[in-house]
């Protein structure tokens, strides 16, 4: 259907601007066009702000390592004073040992080593 109606345009002879029209534009060329950016640098990026957010980044990741480290580490110390308490192997603090674990292998410093 689309098809149809832009072959009738293009045989037709029609043209996107009438005559009328022609004549009361201008010349694109003859136009002024002002820069959007007066600044040649303005483009570029600011490389004290990309410096800050790689800054702040590193430092989110080394949080979110020591985090779950610590929890690992806690989940660790749980399990060893309950079993040295009374010799028992509590499923519930493996499994936390297991998950914290897990989530520290999520790190992006685990994933970084493995590449």
């Amino acid at each position: 259907m689309h098809l149809f109606f832009v072959f009738i345009l293009l045989f037709s002879g029609a043209t996107p601007y009438s005559q009328a029209d022609s004549r009361s534009r201008q010349n694109l060329n003859d136009t002024h066009w002002d820069p959007v950016f007066n600044d040649p640098f303005s483009l570029l990026p600011d490389v004290g702000a990309m410096a800050e957010a790689q800054r702040k980044d590193a430092a989110f990741q080394e949080r979110d390592f020591e985090q779950k480290f610590n929890r690992l580490i806690h989940s660790l110390v749980d399990f060893g004073t309950n079993y040295n308490n009374g010799h028992i192997v509590d499923v519930k603090k493996i499994k936390a040992v297991r998950e914290a674990w897990k989530e520290l292998e999520k790190t992006d410093w685990f994933k970084s080593r493995n590449k």
